[in-house]
């Protein structure tokens, strides 16, 4: 009898530790059927209504199937992360990198202090997610084979509808997937205490097992800056010229620089980085190093450009948006009414006109002709790509390659080849859960004369696909540049 009994008490003592545990998470909060359906009703309202890549990778009895059938799966209450979870897998479809669902500040900064996450910072290379510290828990390059018994595989599936790309394109999800590994479990599987991992250590072929005890979100984004391995972004741009080699490496990390004084800045160092080249006759080899640009200002995009090409070129194809007036105005964030409102409103009703019964198109006279510019580069050009480089990137990336102008190195990037969706961002947040969502305004077609036999939903494919290797990554080697200087540029 006593020992039946003390099997009831440890059996109530584990419960009310586990319930105690995850009663501190806001994301384990239930929301009712009627709660989650009217925000439900909301984000699809909205997103029919002014979401411009809504129907371009997929047809609008598909996307109106998947809502249709999402909405069927809300018929008890959830908790708010599963909530979430299913606004997320919808934004994945549409195949847009520039829609996003997010969690309001205060419930991410919630788990500030309370340790819910993954304690591991990793990176996914030659299809192994692998450890990327040197100062972690486990070693420097351990592979992970499972967490709390689920095949790493498995994991890495589940976690990809978090990060949005255009169309099908998938590498830059698997490589968020990692980076961002410890809040996306999180989102995917609920707080954890501890996370039983099965590994391989670098160079062996014997499993281990290891117990981690998990850490707080500060302390989780803390430890994101000490990668060991990784593609640095802490740094707008640079130039550096190695005269043994005759090649000048130019890295462009973003084309936004927050204000009109810092483009200003940027126009000048583009300028001046030109008349250098120009003025040194020895410099043959230009690197464009585009890696981890995730875009930002189009003028900065082209003005880039206009120093590579010899061909006259407009800015795009075409550019629509389907509103004059910022829909369910009421349901936008206070972030968006504070700062970008005016911003969108502006350029719709100065820059587009309606030129069909539901679209407003960018004017011919905001569409504008660039020239080359007398300083540009004739050498020959590399440019390296990651699946990080998005957006006005992409289409610069694009551009280069649709004409033929450069040798680009790396893998596919995440923004799309043919179109993306651009300029501005309209930001809601849904009255219930408080879960925000954004994405932009205007479909934009990249204007690519002539070269259209690209795969379409994909990026802007390498003519020569250099991932990083797994001995590059422990040997903390450079594997795209190293490429582009041993096989391109001392062969030549």
């Amino acid at each position: 009898m006593m020992r039946n009994l003390l099997i009831i008490l440890i059996v109530l003592f584990s419960f009310s530790s586990c319930k105690n545990f995850f009663s501190n998470d806001v994301l384990e909060h239930d929301l009712s059927p009627r709660e989650m359906k009217e925000d439900f009703d909301l984000y699809r309202r909205i997103l029919e209504k002014a979401h411009p890549g809504l129907y371009e990778y997929h047809s609008k009895f598909e996307i109106t199937n998947l809502f249709d059938s999402i909405r069927q799966t809300i018929s008890s209450d959830l908790t708010k992360r599963e909530f979430y979870n299913k606004l997320c897998f919808l934004a994945d479809n549409i195949g847009c990198t520039h829609t996003a669902v997010y969690l309001s500040e205060p419930d991410v900064h919630s788990a500030d202090h309370k340790k819910f996450f993954f304690p591991l910072n990793l990176i996914y290379i030659e299809n192994k997610l692998c450890v990327n510290s040197s100062d972690d828990d486990l070693p420097l390059g351990a592979v992970i084979l499972s967490i709390n018994n689920i095949e790493v595989d498995s994991v890495m599936k589940s976690l990809l509808s978090y990060h949005t790309t255009d169309g099908f394109i998938t590498m830059a999800k698997y490589k968020m997937a990692a980076e961002n590994f410890g809040y996306y479990f999180y989102l995917r599987f609920g707080a954890s205490e501890t996370f039983e991992v099965r590994y391989k250590a670098n160079n062996s072929g014997f499993i281990k097992k290891a117990t981690l005890n998990a850490i707080t979100y500060k302390r989780l984004q803390e430890k994101a800056g000490k990668q060991f391995y990784y593609d640095a972004n802490d740094y707008d741009y640079d130039l550096r010229i190695e005269d043994s080699l005759g090649t000048a490496f130019l890295s462009i990390r973003t084309f936004d620089f927050s204000s009109v004084s810092r483009d200003k800045v940027f126009t000048n160092f583009i300028q001046n980085s030109f008349r250098l080249l120009n003025s040194n006759h020895s410099i043959k080899n230009l690197v464009i190093d585009l890696r981890e640009n995730n875009g930002g200002n189009y003028k900065n995009c082209f003005q880039l450009y206009s120093y590579l090409t010899a061909n006259r070129f407009r800015e795009f194809g075409t550019a629509w948006t389907k509103f004059k007036t910022v829909p369910y105005a009421s349901y936008t964030s206070d972030n968006f009414r504070g700062g970008e409102w005016d911003a969108v409103e502006d350029i719709i009703n100065q820059d587009f006109n309606k030129d069909s019964a539901d679209l407003y198109y960018l004017t011919p006279e905001k569409n504008e002709w660039w020239q080359p510019n007398q300083n540009r580069f004739t050498g020959n050009i590399y440019l390296v790509t990651n699946p990080s480089v998005s957006s006005a990137a992409a289409y610069f990336a694009a551009l280069l390659y649709n004409e033929g102008r450069a040798t680009i190195v790396g893998e596919e990037t995440e923004g799309g080849y043919y179109n993306h969706n651009g300029f501005h961002l309209l930001e809601y947040e849904l009255p219930n859960s408080t879960i925000g969502f954004s994405f932009s305004i205007a479909n934009v077609k990249h204007a690519l004369p002539g070269k259209f036999n690209e795969p379409v939903g994909h990026g802007v494919i390498p003519n020569r696909i250099v991932p990083s290797t797994y001995k590059d990554f422990i040997e903390n080697n450079d594997t795209q540049i190293q490429y582009i200087i041993d096989s391109l540029i001392k062969k030549k």
